[in-house]
């Protein structure tokens, strides 16, 4: 038995025991891929890492590419993922071989091939998978892979219609008094950054649809002013620099907005459905009734009028009609919550929605959009882009049809027009937001999904924010301290928490600065109150803890009310950062402890705070109650003496007779 047990652990622990010898490794992936769309020599530069530490010779490289056009978008998708890989030839010569990669090495080498040698000459028109297959001694094999759209011998094929909207949207990322918190939105405008970048790369094309933040375009031109930035706890303000750069995206987008079209986003890039379904009808009235005159104030371009974007589930009647109420001119709904009620295609994009009538509606195209969320780099998210907007167009190349294409705003290209260039392709044509509407769409079905715990908790805290920027804007006139509110409030928009543009810092940041502020304005009495008669007076101190001035009324309430009647209301007007005592004359009836309820209220009715109750009673009545245990205590002295004097009298009585 024991035998047996040693020759189980030695089963188990020699293989560990015995070192292995290290296995040769190798990364290959496509760094540059032009043009994008070929019609001749395709141009590659392939990077080959060794992350081991083991050196590889005799490296073989040779193309690739699919027998057969892709068969549809959710190949594309599956194909991406690394799920999915169509049927190959490999071209047999190879391009590169007798290379050798030493441990920790990598290498760039660029290589070319013919449209001719791949057999695209003769192919039909689609979407191919096309790479490289790299071989060496003592290794597997690895692929690296693109997409590669072959157009030609279309025919007479009609140009797919395409309506690119880029959404320019931050969070603000500003304190109360207009600090900035960060300087991450100085660093976004910048060369390199994502909004400098995402200009840049949409420059030369037109008829793009602009949708822009109007408290981002106030932010922008603040830092241009030299407004105060927050940096790593140094406060200082904005460089020349970061003023200039400021400056110049805003020069640069008067620029492509005049080559296309400019819609103005709610204030906030606001989630509207979010606000309307917890009741914060006030603040979007406002968010969108002043979007387009903040656009054309800082601009100096007026926009075509105001649009707005459900990211993610379908849009209730209701809103609708709310949004028709207030004049938005475009709505941008995903066709994940509105999808074709055929596969086989893809519609048009445009849609009618009965509660939303004479005003537009764009269903955006998901699939082609998200691809430019991904983390590889701009050739190959180019080409799955281009391989997507391809597949689109072949899907029915003799229907007129339009796909929306929403630039995610995550979007950051590194290399500048590699995806814009695309739109200038012969059989794209890019429409207006009128010229898209005009082709009719196709029935859509309405996926009503239930909100994510996340998009709950999402929505709460937006609620809760839009709820504290009503509050702290009804309690003062001062336009700076209510527009302050407002750009904080903005930066908690549920649109940040779905993207990588903002993380929890921020979030906690506001509305810790959000919550501290309301309660700034309270009641600080404390304590209990005794009156030395039925009536007297409740001193209260009431402190503002607000840079402005505020306009509040304190009320008061008795609890039961039948025996505290205080006078029920005050109106006060408190100067910035000063207390103030009030007296509060008040009746009390009845003995025993009672209660008086404070509280304070905005000049429109919103509640400030928490109530604050007071113990309160009257002394008379106290000392009438002493009064009444005092005679009751004598009364029973008295029934005790006259109850001994009578057992006296009786007992000597019976004794008298008994002699």
């Amino acid at each position: 038995m024991i035998r047996r047990l040693a020759l189980a652990i030695a089963l188990i622990v020699l293989p560990t025991a015995v070192p292995a010898t290290a296995a040769p490794m190798l990364k290959a992936t496509i760094v540059e891929l032009t043009p994008a769309l070929p019609t001749s020599d395709i141009t590659v530069n392939l990077q080959l890492e060794n992350p081991g530490t083991v050196d590889i010779a005799n490296l073989r490289v040779q193309f690739f590419i699919s027998t057969a056009p892709l068969v549809g978008r959710s190949q594309i998708a599956l194909i991406s993922k690394g799920k999915s890989l169509p049927t190959y030839r490999v071209l047999p010569d190879s391009v590169a071989s007798g290379l050798v990669l030493s441990s920790g090495a990598s290498t760039t080498i660029p290589l070319t091939v013919s449209t001719h040698a791949l057999g695209l000459a003769s192919a039909r028109p689609g979407v191919y998978t096309f790479g490289v297959i790299v071989d060496a001694d003592g290794i597997t094999s690895v692929r690296a892979l693109t997409f590669l759209p072959w157009l030609r011998n279309t025919g007479t094929a009609r140009a797919l219609g395409v309506v690119p909207v880029i959404s320019l949207s931050a969070p603000p990322q500003r304190a109360v008094d207009g600090t900035f918190t960060s300087p991450d939105l100085a660093n976004a405008i910048r060369i390199g950054g994502r909004l400098r970048s995402q200009l840049n790369a949409m420059l030369l094309v037109r008829n793009a649809t602009w949708l822009v933040d109007p408290v981002t375009l106030e932010a922008v031109k603040a830092l241009s002013e030299g407004a105060r930035i927050s940096d790593d706890g140094d406060v200082r303000a904005a460089s020349n620099d970061e003023m200039s750069a400021a400056a110049q995206w805003l020069a640069d987008l008067r620029v492509v907005a005049n080559r296309g079209q400019l819609y103005a986003m709610p204030a906030g890039d606001m989630d509207i459905r979010a606000a309307l379904k917890f009741g914060h009808n006030v603040l979007v009235d406002d968010a969108i009734s002043t979007a387009a005159t903040r656009v054309a104030t800082v601009l100096q371009l007026n926009a075509i009028g105001t649009a707005v974007q459900i990211y993610d589930g379908s849009v209730s009647d209701s809103t609708w009609r709310r949004l028709r109420e207030l004049g938005v001119d475009l709505v941008l709904v995903s066709d994940t919550a509105y999808p074709a009620q055929q596969k086989q295609y893809t519609p048009a994009s445009s849609m009618s929605v009965p509660a939303f009538s004479n005003q537009s509606v764009l269903v955006v195209d998901r699939a082609s959009g998200d691809v430019l969320t991904g983390n590889r780099n701009d050739y190959l998210l180019r080409q799955e882009f281009a391989a997507q907007l391809a597949m689109t167009y072949l899907e029915q190349p003799n229907k007129q049809r339009v796909v929306t294409v929403a630039i995610p705003q995550t979007w950051r290209p590194d290399e500048v027009a590699q995806v814009s260039g695309l739109f200038n392709e012969r059989w794209l044509d890019l429409l207006t937001v009128s010229a898209a509407t005009a082709i009719r769409g196709e029935p859509r079905k309405t996926v009503v999904s239930k909100p994510t715990k996340r998009q709950r908790q999402q929505e709460l805290t937006l609620s809760r924010a839009l709820f504290r920027q009503r509050l702290l804007q009804r309690l003062t006139t001062d336009e700076a301290f209510r527009t302050g509110v407002s750009n904080v409030v903005s930066g908690l928009s549920s649109r940040w928490f779905t993207g990588d543009l903002i993380d929890d810092t921020y979030t906690r940041t506001a509305s810790t600065e959000l919550a501290a502020l309301t309660k700034s304005v309270r009641v600080v009495t404390r304590g209990d109150i005794v009156f030395g008669s039925e009536q007297g007076v409740v001193p209260v101190t009431i402190a503002n803890g607000l840079p402005v001035p505020v306009d509040i009324v304190l009320h008061a309430s008795g609890l039961p009310s039948v025996r505290v009647e205080p006078e029920p209301e005050t109106p006060l007007h408190l100067n910035a950062g000063k207390r103030v005592s009030v007296e509060i004359p008040t009746r009390v009836t009845g003995s025993g402890i009672a209660y008086l309820q404070l509280w304070l209220e905005s000049s429109g009715g919103t509640l400030i705070g928490d109530a604050v109750i007071l113990d309160i009673r009257s002394a008379a009545y106290a000392r009438v109650a002493g009064y009444l245990v005092a005679a009751a205590f004598v009364t029973l002295l008295l029934l005790i003496a006259v109850n001994t004097v009578r057992r006296v009298r009786v007992r000597r009585t019976g004794s008298g007779r008994a002699e």
